[in-house]
């Protein structure tokens, strides 16, 4: 292990090779790096003028510099974004290890000026749930009409559920919320009722499924009963007729 003089991390991350970095604080920093072609964040710490390693785990590759925004909250917590900008994980890079894991939540929003963190003692997390897609989900069918090829795809959403998150990374209360919005509620859901959240998400996406299969159902019972060549519920065949139009095939 090197050593330099300097106390501040800036000067020892200039003798290393990375992707790009953040500086936490002086003693802190996350590094983008690459290793058999998969990019990782690695949380460093100078120590006594030496650089370790204190967590490291997989990531998309990006550059920090596309998030012009503040990472750190309350100098202890740094925020963690995925490829489509939005925040997935909370990290306390004070303690080492993930306040919110990544893979979760969809979503971690922390009010305009962190004013959730303030409100709320956390920070707001969310989630949706859908139906699994399989080859089966998607059907595609010529339509005669246009003639173009169509995509009827099956999937069920059960909305977006919502919960607060304590900086020691528990649900507030319990609770999560469903509705449109954290400002439009519909209804809450106390998980003292179910043996853990990824129990909860399993069996709201058991009823998504359910309801998608009763959905292909209803499709299939509608091309079974216009009884022709096609493999389309709508009246694209008979438009054609009705304009005295040529098929198309």
């Amino acid at each position: 292990m090197k050593t330099v003089k300097n106390q501040t991390i800036s000067y020892y991350l200039n003798l290393y090779s990375y992707e790009d970095f953040y500086l936490l604080d002086d003693f802190n920093a996350i590094l983008i790096r690459k290793k058999n072609n998969q990019c990782f964040m690695v949380h460093v710490r100078l120590i006594n003028q030496k650089l370790y390693k204190i967590n490291e785990w997989p990531t998309m590759q990006f550059e920090f510099s596309n998030y012009q925004r503040n990472l750190v909250i309350n100098q202890q917590y740094f925020k963690i974004f995925n490829e489509i900008g939005s925040c997935e994980a909370l990290y306390d890079f004070q303690k080492g290890t993930f306040v919110i894991p990544p893979k979760i939540w969809d979503n971690i929003a922390f009010g305009l000026n962190n004013s959730y963190v303030k409100n709320f003692g956390g920070v707001l997390v969310s989630f949706q749930v859908e139906s699994d897609l399989l080859e089966n989900d998607v059907i595609n069918y010529f339509n005669p009409l246009t003639n173009q090829m169509m995509q009827e795809i099956f999937k069920v959403t059960d909305g977006t559920y919502y919960a607060i998150i304590t900086l020691d990374g528990k649900i507030k209360n319990n609770k999560i919320f469903k509705g449109s919005s954290f400002a439009k509620i519909t209804k809450i859901i106390d998980l003292k009722n179910y043996d853990s959240l990824l129990a909860f998400k399993k069996r709201c996406q058991e009823v998504c499924n359910l309801k998608k299969e009763n959905l292909k159902n209803q499709y299939q019972k509608k091309v079974e009963l216009r009884n022709n060549e096609s493999i389309s519920p709508y009246l694209d065949y008979e438009v054609v007729e009705a304009l005295g139009l040529k098929r198309n095939q």
